[in-house]
């Protein structure tokens, strides 16, 4: 059973950060190839959207708001490979927007 959690950049724990770090760097960089600067310091700002099964991150995604205009600004929105197909990127947006319409972000 998948437990979802919220947290700011000071609420994680080194071991929830290593985890993510290691689970996007996973996902973006070793699986899609795609090579960029995942450490881009909006991590800091960011709320950070984690799905855990049995003590293992299977889902993620973060959200910050752009101080130039306020904007939600959604990213790193990944499942693992052994969890896709169940819907769960569309779980993590749906708590994401949850989140952003709870907590007025654009009031």
């Amino acid at each position: 059973m998948i437990t979802w959690t919220i947290k700011n950049y000071d609420n994680l724990s080194k071991d929830e950060l290593y985890s993510i770090v290691q689970f996007r760097i996973g996902i973006f960089m070793i699986e899609q190839q795609s090579i960029y600067e995942d450490l881009d310091e909006l991590d800091q700002q960011a709320m950070h959207f984690l799905g855990v099964d049995d003590n293992k991150l299977v889902a993620y995604g973060r959200m910050h708001i752009n101080t130039e205009n306020h904007f939600a600004i959604i990213r790193r929105i990944c499942v693992h490979k052994d969890y896709r197909n169940k819907k769960l990127g569309g779980i993590v947006m749906e708590k994401i927007m949850s989140h952003i319409n709870v907590n007025s972000i654009f009031n």
